[in-house]
């Protein structure tokens, strides 16, 4: 439900942000009332058919004095709102996500999902056959009493030649054992998947 709200308030944001731009364009005659699509003309240069919004548009464009000013005070503040609300719903997505470590008497302790990735990537990559490696962290509990519960599942790239078996567990425990015992966190399992065999090891094999 979080997504699709987001989504609906992007699109409202967007939406009365470009609704701004046009009052704002058209209050200060920088074009048209009539710049809008939809509208046709006889070829003596008689109105067909209007264009969308021209009449709404075309009273806008009358406003002369204090109620012009006013027109555009408000077209200006409602986008420059619209596109703070528009910036923070899409950099939602990016903030931080803590992981509950310990809790005691002064407050919990946690640590940065980002941050466990990173370990686990790093931890994986202490493997020599290992020549690159994801990692994605999901939280599959975050109770606010006892350290937040995780699934590690881990793309490796393996060098030509590498056991994927033997990668496999050996990736698994290695960052099982080292995300718990450096963290806290209870790593309920590591998921190894889609392994590959690295590209380069497979283009000097072709040209040998």
């Amino acid at each position: 439900m979080g997504l699709w709200n987001k989504i609906i308030v992007s699109l409202l944001a967007l939406f009365l942000i470009v609704s701004a731009l046009m009052t704002l364009l058209v209050a200060t005659e920088a074009v048209a009332p009539d710049f809008l699509p939809g509208g046709s003309y006889s070829p003596n240069g008689t109105l067909v058919q209007a264009s969308w919004f021209q009449p709404q548009l075309e009273d806008l464009a009358a406003y002369s004095g204090p109620a012009e000013v006013t027109t555009i005070a408000i077209s200006i503040a409602v986008a420059a709102v619209m596109l703070a609300v528009l910036v923070m719903e899409l950099g939602a997505g990016q903030r931080a996500v803590s992981l509950l470590i310990s809790i005691a008497g002064d407050g919990g302790l946690s640590i940065d999902e980002d941050s466990v990735r990173y370990l686990a990537e790093r931890t994986g990559l202490s493997n020599r056959q290992v020549s690159g490696l994801r990692c994605r962290v999901e939280v599959q509990s975050r109770r606010s009493i006892a350290p937040a519960r995780v699934i590690i599942t881990c793309y490796p790239r393996v060098n030509l030649g590498s056991n994927i078996q033997e990668v496999r567990d050996d990736l698994s425990q290695r960052i099982k054992e080292t995300v718990e015992g450096l963290t806290g966190l209870q790593v309920l399992r590591v998921d190894v998947a889609r392994v590959r065999y690295d590209k380069a090891d497979t283009a000097k094999l072709m040209g040998g």
